[in-house]
């Protein structure tokens, strides 16, 4: 993960569980080191809190993992103007790359099927209606990115395609649906659905046109989801007009050719929204869509569809019955129950289908707007729960989380090569055991205390291959899903770095060991944060070689007793020190 330093914004002031069979109650304690394994490989992005829009729309997923027979994974995702197919093995360890660039300026997605991908594009027709412009274009790939054959969809009344939505993927009997959106010529944004025979790439089906919920659009469509179940092709949309909700649709007939209004869909709209037709702003986002035997089930997170104005959003499993699949059959169970009060809301959810008929769904929770940590609940094919909610300190993505026996993995990158994470859903995941070492943004630390609430690291050090010139220490560090609290800088940490130019300690950092910093020779300043140093907490020769014209900053109070303190463990005499108040106005 890339590393923001206090030196940075400093300088500049200075210078001016599942099981097959199903999920199993209390399950078992996980290792730490299988829950999240950071990569230095594979091509960096920037994915963490992106199934996230607490807005009015969605985008195109730009993040994929396959899980793939042999236990390896493939990540595809689209990066500046490039697909990038990336294998991991199954410790997560970087193989292979492929880079595949796009034939049309805009992504839509990415969907794979047995030993082949379909990849989704499309492009702006600016000229609206000029005859022959390629709007988009599916072209399938073999499993080893291969391009075989494509299929070209010209005048398709779109101006912008995948516009202000996303692009999802079902397949039955052999053929491909994709269900997306676009802007039309006239501006108008809604739903698209494509049908395409998966042996030939060819279009079967082409829906474009305006019509309503009776024939499967949505307009404004925000998100788009689709399923099939027991041979039935589903679709469910977040939609801010026609209809104004969560409309869950089920096809009862998809016809051939470029227009719906010969499809027969049953709509039903699942939580409808407050407010007028139109208006995009809905106080909700849709997270994950799936159907069961029984029911469709729709998660996602919402303010409340009522007369109370707020922003605190709950997280909402919508259901239609399929033997009932009308209003009468919707159901709406609320997971969480935060007031309009709170400073606590959720993130729009991830949706995992698990073995056994139940399914996995995973948000993440905020307080006052800053990230707390994942939590996940396993729920039925009805939408109700069947576990209670547990937490983790874990983000997602927009990576859509697939499953490894009794555990569902996900990557996020944070302009980074990715992190994998392996949540065992019906146990828990072990603090790290003391001793045990873990890199973090290319420091190394040591943990001094294991615990899952009050855990305790020591800095060891950099990462041998990866050495910065500026860092920040944090106060906390997390690691495997827990939280731990930095609180000393060990001997020799930081011996002879001769490319450290800055470090910023922490309040939390109380003991500093010998030799620590000595042959630095080229640090320039130092923020020391802590106001309790003695000599029986800073070590012998802790400061020994750090240059004359390092700037020290330090507590207010602290200035004389620091000097004297820091020149017996080694800093040269005459360095400067200065108050944190007004160090501002020495440079």
């Amino acid at each position: 993960m890339k590393r923001t330093t206090w030196l940075t914004s400093c300088m500049m002031v200075l210078g001016a569980a599942i099981l097959l069979g199903g999920w199993i109650p209390g399950g078992g304690t996980v290792h730490a080191a299988d829950f999240e394994n950071e990569t230095t490989k594979g091509v960096q992005s920037k994915n963490i809190h992106t199934q996230n829009y607490d807005w009015n729309w969605y985008h195109p997923v730009r993040s994929y993992l396959y899980r793939n027979q042999d236990g390896t994974y493939t990540r595809v995702e689209c990066v500046d103007g490039a697909l990038y197919a990336e294998v991991y093995d199954a410790a997560f360890q970087f193989q292979s790359q492929k880079k595949i660039g796009l034939e049309l300026k805009e992504f839509g997605g990415v969907y794979r099927s047995g030993d082949t991908y379909f990849v989704v594009e499309g492009q702006e027709n600016s000229a609206k209606a000029a005859v022959g412009t390629t709007e988009f274009r599916i072209i399938k790939y073999d499993r080893n990115w291969n391009r075989l054959t494509s299929a070209d969809i010209p005048n398709a009344n779109t101006a912008k395609p995948f516009d202000a939505g996303s692009c999802r993927f079902a397949e039955k009997d052999g053929m491909l649906y994709i269900r997306t959106c676009h802007e039309m010529y006239n501006g108008h944004q809604a739903s698209v659905m494509f049908q395409v025979r998966m042996e030939d790439c060819n279009v079967i089906t082409a829906n474009y046109d305006v019509a309503n919920s009776a024939y499967g659009y949505i307009s404004h469509s925000f998100n788009e989801f689709m399923a099939v179940r027991n041979g039935v092709l589903y679709a469910c949309d977040h939609g801010d007009a026609y209809e104004r909700g969560i409309t869950v649709m089920r096809y009862d007939s998809v016809a051939e050719g470029v227009r719906s209004f010969s499809n027969r869909v049953t709509a039903v709209i699942a939580l409808p929204f407050e407010g007028e037709a139109g208006k995009n702003y809905t106080g909700a986002t849709l997270g994950g869509f799936a159907v069961s035997d029984t029911h469709a089930i729709a998660v996602g997170a919402s303010v409340p569809q009522d007369d109370t104005e707020g922003t605190i959003r709950n997280l909402f499993v919508a259901t239609v019955d399929v033997k009932n699949f009308n209003g009468n059959g919707t159901t709406v169970n609320w997971l969480t129950q935060y007031s309009q009060d709170e400073e606590r809301t959720v993130s729009n959810p991830q949706m995992v289908e698990l073995a056994g008929g139940q399914y996995l769904v995973m948000w993440e929770e905020y307080v006052e707007s800053t990230f707390d940590k994942l939590y996940y609940v396993v729920i039925d094919g009805t939408g109700h729960t069947v576990s209670a909610i547990r937490s983790i300190g874990a983000p997602l993505s927009e990576c859509q989380p697939v499953v490894n026996g009794d555990s569902v993995v996900w990557y996020v990158t944070e302009e980074s090569a990715p992190v994998f994470y392996q949540l065992p859903v019906s146990g828990e995941v072990a603090a790290a055991k003391k001793n045990t070492k873990f890199t973090k943004e290319g420091i190394l630390y040591k943990v001094t205390k294991s615990s899952k609430t009050a855990g305790k690291v020591t800095v060891v050090g950099f990462e041998k291959k990866k050495m910065e010139k500026n860092i920040t220490i944090p106060d906390k560090v997390r690691y495997n899903g827990y939280s731990y609290t930095v609180t000393a800088i060990a001997a020799k940490a930081f011996r002879k770095c001769t490319k450290l130019t800055g470090i910023d300690l922490p309040v939390t950092v109380t003991s500093i060991g010998k030799q620590a910093f000595e042959g630095c020779k080229k640090l320039e300043v130092m923020k020391i944060t802590y106001k309790k140093y003695k000599t029986t907490n800073v070590g012998k020769n802790a400061f020994k070689g750090v240059p004359k014209k390092v700037v020290v900053i330090v507590p207010d109070a602290k200035v004389s007793t620091y000097q004297k303190l820091f020149k017996k463990r080694g800093m040269k005499t005459g360095t400067k020190f200065y108050k944190q108040s007004t160090a501002w106005y020495y440079y």
